[in-house]
């Protein structure tokens, strides 16, 4: 039976062409590492994948697209000129990009062009990681299409609602990782390299000595021999269990305004009494450059009940500038650093999106 459904799986993932990556994140696990893993290899498959995490609209995603735009330009060329066209190429000109369209003998006809904006695709697949039931799984991309779209449910947990067309669930695996390695050793083991590797074996480390299995220790064995040691893992916070713990709170923390442009995350001090400067050091590279490619973004806490202090990222140096002054904040690096007494987090917030909207950041 297992065997059948993995062969469906494969199917699937043959036939789809927007497939969605939907994990739970829940603390003590490994499902952020295993969504990684998978999103990866199906890359390696020439698949075409979105790994959707938290409630973020998936067009500021990580490895969708990076911007806040929910639309993409397209070109509709029809014939005759569409069969006149020999080569296409660009280049970027004063922050423009200009597109040129070489034809055979120049025959080409502006009545055949058509520039619009389309929406983002909308997915045809979507997979579930670590979910036990749909509630689960918040995003709106997943909620408004789970009933029209295939759905393939991978996890491990033994209470596991069998939700999907598909569902892949194996409580005797110790760890979600353990269970994907598994199912990608046998859906085509040259989907797993090094990177992928690395990803899957790091999250069967997460287990404490007492709950490795002699498959999770089988599996490592497997892992390693594919190189996952020769790879480092591109992200900070994914080395240990509390950190992983931490960046997976994070990512469902952060929102996204449109007006002004911005991703922002309050951290409240009941809920992070424990950020330490490290700490917030990993999550800024996590969220500009590592899972997240963040423009535009803000980063509050409070140390305590009397004191906020922030870390704000502009694209528009002006205006990151000016808000920093008016905030008594200091530069350092590609961040800006301030603090302010007597106050709470939504006050301070309220009072910067006053100054961001004094014009377009």
């Amino acid at each position: 039976m297992e065997e059948k459904q993995i062969a469906s799986l494969q199917s699937l993932l043959n036939e789809k062409e927007n497939i969605f990556i939907f994990p739970f994140l829940k603390e003590k696990e490994d499902s952020l590492l295993a969504s990684l893993a998978l999103f990866y290899s199906l890359e390696n498959s020439g698949q075409k994948a979105n790994l959707i995490l938290g409630t973020l609209p998936w067009s500021v995603q990580p490895f969708a697209v990076k911007s806040f735009s929910t639309f993409q330009p397209k070109i509709i060329i029809r014939p005759p000129s569409s069969t006149q066209i020999k080569q296409l190429r660009y280049e970027e000109k004063n922050r423009q990009i200009i597109i040129y369209l070489d034809a055979e003998e120049h025959l080409l006809d502006q009545k055949n062009f058509d520039f619009i904006l389309s929406p983002q695709p909308q997915p045809d697949l979507l997979i579930t990681l670590n979910a036990q039931k749909t509630k689960d799984i918040v995003s709106p991309v997943f909620q408004n299409n789970f009933n029209s779209q295939p759905l393939v449910n991978i996890d491990h947990h033994p209470s596991n609602q069998q939700f999907g067309q598909i569902n892949l669930v194996q409580p005797s695996s110790s760890s979600l990782c353990e269970w994907l390695t598994e199912i990608l050793r046998q859906i085509n083991e040259d989907w797993i390299d090094s990177h992928v590797a690395a990803y899957l074996l790091q999250g069967i480390k997460l287990l404490p000595s007492e709950k490795q299995s002699k498959s999770s220790l089988s599996q490592m064995h497997y892992l390693i021999g594919k190189g996952a040691l020769d790879f480092t893992l591109p992200f900070p916070l994914l080395t240990s269990q509390n950190q992983i713990d931490f960046l997976q709170k994070i990512i469902e923390k952060i929102q996204v305004s449109l007006k002004p442009e911005l991703a922002f995350v309050l951290l409240d001090i009941h809920e992070f009494h424990y950020v330490s400067p490290p700490y917030l050091s990993l999550l800024i590279k996590e969220l500009k450059s590592g899972l997240f490619h963040f423009d535009n973004l803000l980063v509050l806490w409070a140390p305590d009940r009397q004191t906020v202090q922030g870390i704000i990222s502009l694209k528009n140096q002006k205006k990151w500038s000016d808000i920093l002054e008016k905030l008594n904040g200091t530069k350092r690096g590609n961040v800006g650093l301030f603090r302010i007494t007597g106050t709470n987090l939504s006050s301070v917030k309220t009072r910067i999106w006053q100054l961001l909207s004094e014009e377009s950041v």
